[in-house]
């Protein structure tokens, strides 16, 4: 059960999650764990891996048109919607950072639900954004290997504090 969120520097974020094969008990505990930590939070999604178990699952919650919480398990995007827009993102594992990303506007994801049930969904906005960030950590990428490296040079003192207040 995950207890605790991992935070910048944790190897674990840059893992490649690997793909679930089967829902089992473990699974879906897992994901409403996830989800209950997200929550208490106050995250609008997160990543399995930002949890520190490397698997391709994640949790969305608070965005239409899931207000209700809903578990993606391996997500993949499959086609990418322009125009690409910047906008500000902030991330449960790099606390009290908000940097500006571009990232396409809208995206086409698959997915599958805790019945293992193909779901195919069309989003835009902020729904996307979400989507892609979450994804990107499934494939061990956080938002700061989003930016330029003069941005990424410029935020390193900052990345350090939170390195050393929540890693010790």
């Amino acid at each position: 059960m995950p207890e605790n969120i991992i935070y910048y520097n944790n190897p674990l974020l840059k893992c490649k999650c690997e793909p679930i094969t089967k829902i089992d008990y473990d699974i879906v505990q897992f994901s409403k764990n996830l989800t209950e930590l997200m929550i208490k939070h106050d995250g609008i999604g997160l990543a399995a891996n930002q949890v520190g178990v490397c698997k391709q699952i994640i949790s969305i919650a608070g965005i239409e048109p899931f207000k209700e919480p809903i578990i993606l398990i391996n997500p993949k995007i499959i086609e990418y919607k322009d125009p690409v827009v910047t906008y500000e993102e902030g991330c449960l594992s790099f606390p009290r950072l908000y940097l500006n990303v571009d990232r396409p506007e809208g995206v086409i994801v698959e997915y599958f639900d805790l019945s293992m049930k193909k779901i195919t969904i069309e989003a835009h906005e902020l729904l996307a954004r979400v989507l892609q960030h979450e994804i990107d950590h499934l494939n061990g990428i956080s938002f700061i290997d989003r930016i330029s490296t003069t941005k990424r040079n410029n935020i390193e003192s900052v990345l350090e504090n939170i390195n050393r207040k929540f890693n010790g």
